[in-house]
């Protein structure tokens, strides 16, 4: 009788105990990192969107071109020819209709091209020379109508282009014109006294170069002797550039006066 009680009150020990344990646990809170529940929350995050473009940035490989440079020198120069009044500066920028010196004392001018001159002009002259000439009196800056005969307008043209350098066009005796005689005026003893022969005005082709000009990069100086290998003028033609090639989907990026950068490499 004794061991059954012993054994009822140890199992009653044993329910009193867990009835405890579960009574304590029910005070406690889980702690918050062991809330899956809690961790596994969706937070909602607002931003305004843009649409835009991040980099349209293009970059190509190319390579640099050297500058183009052209010799000026007349077609055909004095004998012992030297500079009397020397050519612009260097880096000065010269155009059809631009002085660019003075030889032996005679003075040089650009006119656009083309210009087929092969001769002297003279008033009454005519042929494909002449309208060439005019065409580029023209496009340089001195209208003239292209009629392919030298007239007064020709004449004027060409002498208001030398009035820019302080010249006159050159003139000549007029050919199989007999010398008139002017009358007495001390008497009838007194000789008579001789006309000057007429004169009229020409064209001196050697005198206009056909070119469109350019920067000027070497020139010669009062003194030196233009002729062979010694141009009058040397000029830029075409400035320093970069030639690469771009892809047909890309041409459209690189229409005329789009500024790119470069960076040269070793």
């Amino acid at each position: 009788m004794t061991t059954r009680r012993r054994q009822v009150g140890l199992l009653l020990l044993v329910s009193a105990l867990v009835v405890s344990s579960f009574i304590l646990g029910r005070q406690f809170a889980k702690p918050a990192w062991q809330d899956v529940s809690k961790q596994a929350a969706t937070v909602d995050v607002w931003v305004p969107a843009e649409q835009r473009v991040v980099s349209d940035d293009v970059q190509i490989s190319g390579s640099i071109v050297p500058p183009t440079t052209s010799p000026l020198l007349p077609a055909s120069l004095p004998d012992s020819a030297i500079m009397t009044v020397a050519a612009p500066q260097n880096g000065a920028t010269i155009s059809p209709g631009s002085f660019i010196g003075e030889i032996s004392g005679k003075p040089y001018f650009i006119l656009a091209p083309p210009l087929s001159l092969y001769r002297d002009l003279r008033e009454g002259d005519e042929g494909a020379d002449v309208r060439t000439l005019q065409q580029s009196l023209t496009a340089s800056g001195y209208k003239v109508p292209a009629t392919g005969h030298v007239g007064t307008i020709t004449l004027d043209a060409v002498a208001r282009l030398f009035a820019t350098a302080e010249h006159s066009l050159p003139t000549e005796n007029v050919p199989d014109q007999p010398a008139a005689t002017q009358s007495p005026t001390d008497g009838p003893s007194a000789a008579a006294a001789p006309k000057p022969p007429p004169k009229r005005r020409y064209i001196p082709h050697a005198q206009l170069v056909a070119s469109k000009g350019g920067v000027i990069t070497s020139g010669l100086r009062v003194g030196d002797r233009p002729g062979g290998e010694t141009p009058l003028l040397r000029i830029e033609t075409a400035p320093r550039s970069i030639r690469a090639l771009v892809s047909a989907d890309l041409v459209s990026r690189f229409a005329v006066g789009t500024h790119v950068a470069g960076t040269l490499a070793d």
